[in-house]
């Protein structure tokens, strides 16, 4: 599946009738449309899910059920949360199960519905359409309001539609600076016309499905599923589980060793080098997939999240001259490399808690809000799109994907080589003495300073992959330091890795105070069914932790929320409540 990262080409009727006064025909446009005044315009103009994808206008989950198109995607997702659940006594729906299970009744619920949430261009994936200038992306997050008490919930919906005409056109459609002015989609009535069920491409789903906390898995931190498919409708209107971008089938290439050879020697062969390390290679389909999950924490240092990893050896690969390509030194880094550009893989690098595309709208509210609703590996590539954008027409976009979990390399926080193995060293700078740790993943340190810094990991140790992925396993634990005046909140606690944290006072540059929910307290608040706002408030402890903003992103593992005075601060994902599946009210 590709990433939430998604983004859109805004073609079909004018998004706006003229460039503001002073603007050049290349003035800057946006890649990504998610403003709440921007896409509410949106939505309000017929492109609802229910509309664009399933052909009727619907007002809540409980309408969307009766849809011929949605109910044969809700069945599929009840029937594979039912199997998991058969499969595990501990699991359940709601804070009193040792493991927590997204309750499918929200699929159907009078309370819920799914609210578009952004608007992306796709043009750089004009080399993987047949015909038309790439993709235009739809994003809609599910949520629920119940008058007394409303969120989202960590489930997105991907509709990816066919972007019609040329590139040129294209672009000329695409409007100017629509986060910042809204006013300027002056006919959104118009917009979007072609975004209707006859040009569906797809519709990709990632939802987390399980979470354990980190009382149940307390050497990782906890331990995350996410349910990741993607549907394609059907003659008679139901939709079926279509194969996901470049995701191998791990266990039917394991069964078949000479479907795995096919594999290798297509990788092998110069045209698909290039093309990976462009970020433009495609499996074929007889490789793939249909069902992925992705798990979390811990990245791509957990093996789930690595398909081609569990395939081949970076032995199989040696022999394989890389000195032409920019991004793949080694026979190691071509595989990690592969695995980032996975659907389980990119999901679990740098980004949000398994999403990379959460909305804005989530940053409105002050308690369980966040103050940046898009991963670091999103702003980024948002950065290289820009660029191309702006250059138009005078150079078109290109397909450039670097690995999303190398971002930051050397810096502080940041992934390093542990030995020679082509990844990079840690930077020798004045303010901070580095040294490349394993923190988890044998195959990539991270760099920690060596007197410790306040939002630092401060564990350390070997993960080993079990026989499931529930199985995963720290061994050798060992602490890092903390700086003289700090503490290390554990894994055991939430914290995956550990964090560094110290007393209130004033907060050095690059750190801030926030609330931290005493993890005990507040489980036995919640067990109590008690709002979650109100157990969050009340066993709030303050403490001094990194600071955040879409231009300094937290470690992995860590999202940036939102502090009590609005700031940013890096907290685990699980303590907010729209990232997780439980600390619900019960469906009514």
């Amino acid at each position: 599946m590709r990433k939430l990262l998604t983004a859109v080409a805004v073609a079909s009727g004018a998004l706006l009738a003229a460039p503001v006064a002073g603007q050049e025909p290349n003035a800057h446009r946006d890649v990504v449309i998610d403003a709440p005044d921007a896409v509410a315009q949106l939505e309000a103009a017929g492109h609802d899910l229910g509309s664009a994808v399933f052909g009727q206008k619907v007002r809540n989950n409980a309408e969307l059920r009766q849809t011929v198109g949605w109910g044969s995607i809700a069945r599929h997702i009840e029937a594979v949360l039912a199997a998991r659940r058969r499969a595990d006594k501990q699991l359940g729906v709601g804070i009193r199960f040792g493991h927590r299970l997204f309750d499918a009744n929200w699929l159907g619920a009078r309370q819920a519905s799914f609210r578009l949430i952004a608007v992306v261009n796709r043009m750089d994936r004009a080399a993987f359409a047949g015909d038309g200038c790439g993709e235009t992306r739809l994003i809609y997050r599910l949520g629920y309001d119940r008058g007394d008490d409303a969120s989202a919930l960590p489930m997105t919906i991907n509709a990816v539609f066919r972007q019609p005409g040329t590139c040129f056109e294209a672009w000329k459609r695409w409007p100017w600076q629509a986060n910042r002015h809204p006013e300027l989609l002056l006919q959104p009535d118009a917009a979007l016309a072609f975004a209707t069920p006859e040009n569906l491409l797809a519709v990709e789903l990632n939802l987390q499905s399980v979470r354990w906390p980190s009382t149940a898995k307390p050497d990782l931190g906890g331990h995350v599923e996410y349910l990741l498919r993607v549907f394609r409708a059907q003659k008679n209107g139901t939709f079926a589980p279509a194969p996901l971008e470049n995701q191998p089938d791990v266990a039917r290439l394991q069964r078949d060793p000479t479907l795995r050879a096919r594999l290798l020697a297509w990788l092998r062969e110069p045209g698909h080098l290039l093309a990976i390390d462009a970020g433009t290679a495609v499996l074929p389909d007889e490789f793939l997939a249909t069902e992925a999950t992705s798990v979390a924490p811990r990245g791509l240092a957990r093996q789930q999240n690595r398909p081609f990893r569990q395939l081949f050896s970076p032995d199989e690969l040696v022999d394989v001259d890389l000195r032409p390509f920019r991004q793949m030194a080694t026979a190691t880094v071509l595989l990690r490399r592969l695995d980032a550009t996975s659907c389980t893989g990119c999901h679990q690098a740098n980004s949000l808690a398994g999403f990379h595309l959460l909305g804005e709208a989530a940053r409105e509210q002050r308690l369980d809000g966040l103050a940046v609703g898009r991963s670091a590996h999103l702003i980024h590539e948002i950065a290289l799109r820009q660029a191309d954008m702006d250059r138009w027409p005078e150079m078109p976009p290109a397909r450039r994907l670097d690995a999303a979990d190398l971002l930051d390399a050397g810096l502080p926080n940041g992934p390093c080589a542990l030995n020679d193995n082509g990844f990079s060293p840690c930077a020798d700078l004045p303010t901070a003495k580095l040294r490349c740790v394993e923190v988890d993943d044998a195959e990539l340190g991270v760099c920690v300073p060596a007197a410790g810094d306040v939002g630092s990991a401060c564990e350390a140790g070997e993960l080993r992959p079990g026989a499931t992925p529930e199985r995963d396993a720290i061994r050798r634990a060992t602490a890092l330091p903390c700086p003289r005046d700090g503490v290390c909140n554990r894994s055991r606690a939430g914290f995956p890795a550990g964090v560094c944290v110290a007393a209130c006072g004033n907060p050095p540059d690059g750190t801030t105070c926030t609330g931290i929910p005493a993890l005990t307290p507040f489980n036995r608040c919640l067990a109590r069914h008690k709002p979650f706002a109100a157990c969050a408030a009340a066993t709030a402890l303050d403490v001094l932790v990194r600071g955040c903003s879409a231009d300094t992103p937290c470690r992995a593992d860590f999202v940036c929320s939102r502090g009590p005075q609005g700031q940013g601060a890096c907290m685990p994902p699980y303590f907010l409540r729209q990232l997780r599946v439980d600390g619900h009210p019960a469906v009514r």
